[in-house]
């Protein structure tokens, strides 16, 4: 028990090592497979990104749907939730991208892992795949627990895929994929929160609203 304990301690000072703070990690292959899968190429991995991409894809287009129906499809992208809905649309679709260059473009794969910019395509996606989970987490929890009301809010189609679904989605990828999810990360979420904070202060003192003519736009 002993052994155990000091075991999960280390792990734990481990991850708030400094270099744990930046996007270094071999294999770079771990970016584009399941941690389940054996071989470096999986066809249903690739089949399961694009079904993803296709979810995100649906649920940004019922939304859509639904507010263009209430006359108030602009309104639509000043709320939190939309943000993290296209959050998670690009994250996905960068993954499928990766993964289907890796299966198919060997050659130009390897570019990409040998490529030690910042702005390297595994970094990038890494950072936004920080950014949707815990977004698409904070928008369940924040909508769920304070702004929902049953007499006001339907269980919509959009209401659904948006506030519960977005977040399964993302909680059940992170089971899936390979690549780690570093804790010294969350400056990326506090960083990407701070940025919408700052619209809504900005968006507020302009006079702008929601749907329902009031201020609070994290629906």
């Amino acid at each position: 028990m002993k052994i155990e304990l000091n075991h999960f301690v280390y792990e734990i000072k481990k991850e708030f090592r400094r270099k744990n703070c930046g996007f270094d990690h071999t294999p770079s292959n771990d970016f584009v497979k399941s941690q389940w899968q054996n071989r470096s190429n999986n066809i249903a991995y690739l089949i399961y990104r694009w079904i993803v991409v296709a979810f995100f894809t649906t649920a940004l287009i019922v939304s859509m749907i639904e507010a263009a129906s209430n006359s108030a499809l602009l309104l639509l992208f000043i709320y939190f939730t939309t943000w993290s809905v296209i959050q998670c649309l690009l994250t996905n679709l960068l993954a499928a991208v990766l993964a289907t260059i890796w299966h198919l473009q060997p050659e130009y794969a390897g570019k990409l892992v040998t490529c030690e910019s910042v702005c390297n395509p595994f970094n990038i996606y890494w950072a936004m795949h920080v950014l949707s989970l815990v977004s698409s987490i904070l928008v369940t929890v924040i909508y769920w627990c304070f702004l929902y009301e049953a007499n006001e809010d339907s269980l919509s189609a959009a209401n659904i895929l948006t506030h519960i679904l977005n977040c399964v989605s993302m909680l059940s990828d992170l089971l899936i994929v390979a690549h780690p999810l570093r804790l010294l990360h969350i400056f990326l979420p506090i960083a990407y929160g701070l940025i919408y904070a700052f619209f809504s202060i900005i968006y507020q003192f302009s006079g702008g609203h929601n749907r329902y003519n009031s201020f609070h736009v994290l629906q």
